[in-house]
């Protein structure tokens, strides 16, 4: 396929900067004709250096939350800073994909690169530590490795020059990965397909010269690609996610760029100077009475339905 926006950032300081096959030719074709609305705010969850979170921010016009645990927020905030966008177009975060510092229905969408295997093979994960942040109704975009046809008691010997067998596990086939979605309580699918992407993802990743790259060739080089895909997921979150399971938190009723300026202020964040800082909630005598006894009132009545529904 053709990467028009792609393309745009095909420079040696950029492609530097990539974690594995092209990260932003993945994200272009998992979100052709997606249904994000206009100015959402959107979690990049597992960001990594941030070029999926720049991308998203500036070829689509999302306000971004770049989520990632193992990157530095000090260094991408300078990286987003060189590529023109503010603290309020894009926003680095610290966090561990499963205990996410946000509040409930905090995100109108999440969007994960390249990442949502190492953490997402738990059934639990989507009901109990994503979808709480994603408002009823919004889209998950997922594009993960994979692989055509599971074969983990038989790997072929080409896969085996680069990845040991517990690498491999991390990467399985629609299969497998329409069956873990489907087991969401909260989530509908929309669609989980084999993606156009591969060889040309895998052509720009092992350009580079970092040690992954030149570790992975050997597995490529020797035809291991035939084995390998890569996997698009796109879920939406019920509208009514009653059914007697308890609320994780919070309900978040009035769903303003306000309120999500005071839920910032919840999150673990690095500092100007490098330290970790926890900015505690506001007191309840700064909060907003309206949206306070607002909110109560509706989620009481929320729980008494579901809990005649049982």
């Amino acid at each position: 396929m053709k990467y028009p926006l792609s393309e745009k950032y095909n420079t040696p300081e950029l492609m530097a900067k990539i974690m594995g096959p092209n990260p932003m030719k993945l994200e272009e074709e998992l979100l052709t004709g997606h249904k994000i609305p206009a100015g959402s705010v959107v979690c990049d969850l597992g960001s990594g250096q941030g070029l999926t979170s720049v991308f998203l921010a500036k070829e689509y016009g999302f306000t971004v939350y770049a989520a990632d645990l193992w990157s530095d927020p000090e260094e991408n905030r300078r990286f987003f800073r060189e590529m023109g966008l503010s603290e309020a177009e894009i926003i680095p975060v610290k966090a561990d994909a499963t205990a996410l510092p946000f509040e409930t229905g905090f995100f109108d969408s999440i969007v994960s690169t390249d990442s949502y295997n190492y953490f997402g093979r738990d059934p639990e994960f989507l009901d109990q530590k994503l979808l709480p942040f994603l408002k009823k109704g919004g889209y998950v975009y997922i594009a993960i490795p994979g692989m055509k046809q599971d074969c983990h008691d038989c790997l072929p010997p080409e896969l085996l020059l680069s990845w040991t067998p517990e690498q491999m596990d991390y990467m399985h086939d629609v299969a497998y990965w329409r069956d873990m979605v489907s087991q969401s309580r909260d989530a509908e699918i929309v669609e989980v397909s084999q993606m156009e992407s591969n060889e040309e993802v895998w052509a720009d990743w092992l350009r580079q010269e970092n040690a992954y790259a030149v570790g992975d060739r050997r597995a490529i080089e020797a035809g291991g690609g035939k084995y390998l895909n890569f996997i698009k997921i796109v879920l939406r979150k019920n509208k009514s996610t009653c059914g007697g399971r308890q609320f994780p938190g919070k309900a978040s009723v009035l769903d303003t760029q306000k309120n999500r300026q005071v839920s910032y202020r919840n999150l673990s964040i690095f500092s100007l100077s490098g330290e970790t800082q926890t900015h505690a909630p506001l007191p309840p005598s700064q909060a907003d009475p309206h949206t306070t006894v607002a909110g109560n009132r509706i989620l009481t009545l929320i729980q008494q339905f579901c809990t005649l529904k049982i």
